[in-house]
């Protein structure tokens, strides 16, 4: 078998968004944070999507930091002809010389990814830290930072930060 896996991460200068987070970020320099995470498998039957998230990041005053992640669902791997990339415009398009670009929509990824969030997160500090987040219908996990924000000092799960720090 020669299969070769292979990840690959769009980031917002993948994207044609002027506006909306990834304008944002953009226009803040922040282009290092990967939108969407794809892993896939190349062998003599194709290309096939084993699996990806999509991330989008608050902003504002919080820009750049993280706000939802939503995963892709699926069973059994995706052949690469029936897989929409976030950033394209038509399916079987992977590499950044495939395809025609587009901006991003959460409203527009593959269909395959949940319509759900997996994680929110929350809160966060000062120091970019995440101090509390939840998966979708699930319970809420906070982080208590020390050493002067540098290193989490506690994990709390199924309590709110407020109720922590009460």
């Amino acid at each position: 078998d020669n299969t070769k896996r292979f990840t690959q991460m769009l980031y917002p200068d993948d994207y044609l968004n002027t506006t909306g987070f990834i304008g944002e970020m953009k226009v803040a320099h922040i282009i290092s944070k990967p939108i969407e995470i794809l892993t896939y498998d190349i062998n003599s039957n194709g290309t096939f999507i084993l699996s990806g998230n999509v991330n989008t990041f608050k902003n504002g005053t919080n820009l750049g930091l993280p706000d939802i992640t939503y995963s892709l669902k699926t069973k059994t791997s995706i052949p690469k002809t029936d897989y929409l990339l976030s950033n394209k415009v038509s399916k079987g398009a992977l590499l950044s010389s495939e395809g025609t670009n587009t901006s991003f929509s959460i409203d527009n990824i593959d269909s395959r990814y949940t319509k759900d969030p997996d994680i929110i997160f929350d809160l966060h500090d000062n120091a970019g830290n995440i101090l509390q987040y939840h998966k979708f219908n699930d319970m809420n996990v906070c982080f208590i930072w020390g050493y002067n924000q540098i290193y989490p000092v506690a994990k709390i799960e199924n309590a709110l930060l407020s109720d922590v720090k009460a």
